[in-house]
């Protein structure tokens, strides 16, 4: 069975400072359900996101619901680094890729 975020967080008092999401098109109820934790607690997310042409539109909802968090888009660089990405569309047009994970934080 599932759990939401939100709710193991309360319950075993965890502060999580990364949250790493990968859940097949799924992305948006994960988000619903760590709300309250992204808001309170503001961890790095880090989600993998489709490209349109492999049926995006969850993965688009699911930034839009953080980008109404407070959070903002980040590519992640080879180096590691995390360079401001507010098109993840175009980003991935221009790469080349099918699917890439983002980096979303809150300022």
């Amino acid at each position: 069975s599932a759990a939401r975020l939100d709710d193991v967080v309360a319950r075993d008092s965890l502060q999580p400072a990364v949250v790493k999401i990968d859940v097949e098109g799924a992305e948006l109820k994960v988000i619903r359900g760590a709300a309250d934790t992204l808001r309170r607690l503001r961890p790095l997310v880090v989600m993998e996101y489709l490209a349109p042409d492999r049926h995006n539109t969850a993965h688009r909802e699911a930034t839009a619901l953080l980008r109404q968090l407070g959070y903002a888009s980040f590519a992640l660089a080879s180096d590691g680094q995390m360079e401001p990405c507010d098109d993840l569309d175009t980003y991935l047009a221009w790469h080349g890729l099918e699917s890439a994970n983002f980096a979303f934080r809150k300022p």
